[in-house]
Order: structure tokens, then C-alpha cells, then sequence
């Protein structure tokens, strides 16, 4: 709302610097907003100065690491810039109108889960129920891995409409649409990586421990370099997107290793079932997908081609899932219809 705001009213007479500002006052308004409504009536607020306060040094302690290390999760876009730049003219805008879009599912599943799922995993750590920790960590990385093939398949298979109802328009080609669309479907392999890799990096944060992963991380966005050297040159912006799908595919598989390794969990075997199990659910959908899309032009052609590829693909792969997904995931799909039955 703040960018929104900040472009309708300003827009005019600043410019993009509108957007600028709009986003600005959101990015405090927000977190800060969000902050004293929950504290409203039940916690007194008043302004303090200690840096030496216990809590404050431990919370430093705990931060550091995100100050100074860096993860694919961070880098991958820094890396699209820095290696699109040498390419063809335009490298570095169709990866950013396509990670624009992978970003979507990330956010509501990697993103969502691990916000919602750090402080239970961080309360049972400090209450000592090892166990406890470790099954609930397992079912949310089964349900969000299983989510995420889903979703990355779906985004996959709709790409070109998904690019032409969004982006297409004014200057925004059809030719500009086909290059997108192509860096899309490879970063859309990528989206299993992406939200294992928040959640697993949620593995240790509840465990107060942030050293590990984030020296881990950096690690491998260094190491990851000659892989966007590989492809780039070659393959232009599909070897960027495809290196970046590597890339964090690899950074998810190494963090829950290190985590299996430091506290004995999570077992790969489930989580391996639960992929398995995931794709072969969404079979159906991605063989009959392709078949229905009326392919019709313009706005309002890819507008119905992704209102029909969706419903097909969600019409067969959310039966698909619920037979043949395993608990962890058949519980999140049941919650989910049920919140949605109760709003209509």
C-alpha cells in the first residue's frame, strides 16, 4: 500500500522517486505498526538506551552472523546482475521480471511456514522436548517440500500465461514475454530448494544457533560462483536461472545435512517419500495441463488460458495429493479448503 500510495500521490510530481518514498514509509509503517497493535493495552512502551543490557549483547551475539555472512537466498539475484550484466542486452531484466514471479509461491509457503513455525520450534528447543521439535520440524519441511513441487510445477506449466497477464503491455513485448517465460520454468525447478532452504536455516535459529548455518551458507554462495560462470556464457539468462535452481536446490540439500549431522534430524528418507510422492500426485496435472490451454492471444486470451490451465491443474492434482501425499501434507490441504469453505 505504501509503494501504491507513494506513486498515485507523488508520482507526478517526483517521479519513480514516488515509489521511493511510498515504499519507504510502508517498510516502517509496518513492521512498526503491526508491532504496537499487538502491544496495545497489554504491554506499557517507553523509550530506553542500554547497550550494555544483557539481552541486548545476546541478541547482538545471535545477529551477527546475518550482518556479515551471505546465502544463495541473498546472492542469487547479485549474481544474476553481476553475470547478466557481460550478456546480451536485457539479461538482467528478464531474470528479475521472472524471479519476480518465482517469488510468489516462495513467499506463501517457504516464507509463511517459516515465520509461523520458528517460535513453536524455538519453544519446544527451550522446554528440552528434542522429540517434539524434531517431528514437528519433519512434518512442516514434508508438507512445505510436497507444497512446493506442486507449486513450482503449476508455476512451470502456466508461465506463459502467468507472464502475459502480468507483465505484457505498453512497451512490455511479446518477444520481451518468451525470454521470461523461458528464465521462469527453470527458476520454477528451483522452488522446492527455496523453501527448504528457509526452513531448514529455522532448524538452527531455534536452537539459538546461527553461526553454523550462515558460515555454511556462505560457503556455498562462494562455491556456487563457477556454476553461474558455467551456464551464463552458454545458455544467457536460461543458464542464469537454471544456476540459480541449482544452486539453492544444493544449498537447501547441504543446510539439512548439516542439520541431520549437528542434531541428528530431520531423516532424509521421509523427505525423500514425501518429493517422491508429491510428483508422482501431480503427474496427472502436468501431462494434461499442456493439452487444455486454448492458447488464445492478447490480455483477455491469457487472462482465460490461466484461469482454465488452473483450475485443470488444481482439479487433478489436488485429488492427486490427498491419496497419495503423505499425512503432513493431507493436513495442510485439509486445513486450507476448510479456511477457505468457512470465508464463502
Amino acid at each position: 500500500l505504501g509503494v501504491i500510495a507513494g506513486g498515485l500521490l507523488l508520482g507526478p510530481q517526483l517521479g519513480v522517486e514516488g515509489f521511493a518514498w511510498g515504499a519507504l514509509v510502508g517498510a516502517a509503517v509496518g513492521p512498526l505498526g503491526a508491532g504496537l497493535l499487538e502491544a496495545r493495552g497489554r504491554i506499557r512502551l517507553q523509550l530506553r538506551v542500554a547497550p550494555a543490557d544483557p539481552g541486548f549483547l545476546q541478541y547482538l551475539l545471535l545477529a551477527a552472523p546475518l550482518f556479515v555472512g551471505v546465502s544463495l537466498l541473498t546472492v542469487d539475484e547479485w549474481y544474476d546482475r553481476w553475470f547478466g550484466g557481460v550478456l546480451a542486452t536485457g539479461t538482467i531484466a528478464t531474470l528479475f521480471y521472472a524471479r519476480r514471479l518465482l517469488q510468489v509461491p516462495v513467499a506463501l509457503v517457504g516464507q509463511a511456514a517459516a515465520t509461523a513455525a520458528l517460535p513453536t520450534l524455538a519453544r519446544l528447543h527451550a522446554q528440552g522436548r528434542r522429540e517434539e521439535l524434531d517431528r514437528t520440524a519433519l512434518r512442516t519441511l514434508q508438507a512445505t517440500l510436497s507444497l512446493g513441487v506442486a507449486l513450482g510445477l503449476a508455476l512451470a506449466l502456466l508461465a506463459d500465461p502467468v507472464v502475459r497477464v502480468v507483465y505484457v503491455r505498453g512497451a512490455f513485448a511479446e518477444a520481451d514475454a518468451a525470454a521470461v517465460v523461458s528464465a521462469l520454468r527453470l527458476f520454477a525447478v528451483g522452488v522446492p530448494g527455496w523453501i527448504g532452504s528457509q526452513i531448514a536455516m529455522r532448524l538452527f535459529y531455534a536452537r539459538g544457533d546461527t553461526w553454523q548455518p550462515m558460515l555454511l551458507a556462505s560457503a556455498l554462495a562462494l562455491a556456487s560462483i563457477p556454476l553461474y560462470l558455467a551456464l551464463g556464457p552458454r545458455y544467457g539468462a536460461d543458464g542464469l536461472a537454471a544456476a540459480g535452481a541449482l544452486a539453492v536446490s544444493g544449498n537447501a540439500l547441504a543446510t539439512l545435512g548439516l542439520a541431520r549431522r549437528r542434531y541428528g534430524a530431520p531423516p532424509f528418507a521421509p523427505l525423500a517419500g514425501s518429493l517422491a510422492r508429491a510428483a508422482l500426485a501431480c503427474a496427472p496435472a502436468a501431462l494434461v495441463t499442456p493439452l487444455l490451454l486454448p492458447g488464445l492471444p492478447g490480455l483477455r486470451g491469457a487472462l482465460l488460458d490461466l484461469l482454465a490451465g488452473g483450475a485443470v491443474f488444481a482439479a487433478l492434482a489436488t485429488p492427486g495429493l490427498l491419496l497419495l501425499g503423505d499425512a503432513p501434507l493431507r493436513e495442510a490441504l485439509l486445513g486450507l479448503l476448510r479456511r477457505l469453505r468457512r470465508r464463502r
